[in-house]
C-alpha cells in the first residue's frame, strides 16, 4: 500500500519538477540571448567609432582635402566625446591626440600654400608638416592595436587555459601587484 501512495506521490511531482527545470532552462537561454545582444551592440558601437576615426584621419591626408582644418578637427572631436564612454582612456587619449596632430597638420599645409614665406619659414613649416604626416601614417597601426582588446567579443570565443590564466594574471596585476614568476 505504501509504494502506491509513493508512486502516486511521485506522479503528482514529476510534472511539477520538468515544468520548473523547463521554465528555468528557458529562461537562462533568454538570458544569454540578450546578453550576446548587448555585446553585439556595443561591438557595433565601437566598430562605427573606429571606421569613423580611420575615415576622418584618412581624410584630412587626401590630395583633394575636401574637409577643412577645423571640420576635421570638430569631427574628431564628436567621435572622441561619443567613444569616452565605449573604450578605455588609452583609446580616448590616442584620439585627442590624433585630433591635434591633424590640426597641426593641417595649418602647416595652410601655412605652406602662401606665397609670401621665406625660405627658412618654408623649411620649418615643411619639417612640422612631415613629422606629423608620418605620426599620421602610423595612427592607423596603433589605433588598431589599441582597439583590439575591445573588438574581440571574448564570448564568442573559447579561451584557452593559458589565455584564461594570462587575463587573471593581467587581471591580479591591475591591483599594482608584483608579478610573480
Amino acid at each position: 500500500m505504501t509504494n502506491v501512495n509513493l508512486c502516486l506521490e511521485f506522479i503528482k511531482i514529476a510534472p511539477s519538477v520538468i515544468i520548473g527545470i523547463s521554465v528555468g532552462y528557458i529562461a537562462y537561454k533568454q538570458w544569454r540571448t540578450a546578453h550576446q545582444k548587448v555585446v553585439f551592440d556595443l561591438f557595433e558601437r565601437r566598430l562605427k567609432i573606429y571606421n569613423e576615426i580611420i575615415d576622418v584621419v584618412g581624410s584630412s591626408l587626401s590630395e583633394k582635402r575636401k574637409l577643412s582644418t577645423a571640420t576635421v578637427s570638430l569631427h574628431i572631436l564628436d567621435i572622441y566625446h561619443s567613444s569616452r564612454f565605449l573604450f578605455g582612456n588609452e583609446v580616448c587619449n590616442a584620439i585627442f591626440e590624433i585630433k591635434e596632430v591633424t590640426a597641426c597638420y593641417g595649418f602647416a599645409y595652410q601655412q605652406l600654400q602662401k606665397e609670401k614665406l621665406s625660405d627658412e619659414e618654408r623649411e620649418k613649416i615643411n619639417n612640422i608638416s612631415d613629422e606629423n604626416y608620418k605620426k599620421i601614417l602610423s595612427f592607423k597601426e596603433t589605433f588598431t592595436a589599441l582597439c583590439l582588446p575591445y573588438m574581440l567579443m571574448n564570448q564568442k570565443r573559447v579561451r584557452t587555459l593559458s589565455e584564461w590564466l594570462h587575463d587573471k594574471n593581467k587581471q591580479r596585476l591591475s591591483y599594482s601587484d608584483q608579478e610573480r614568476l
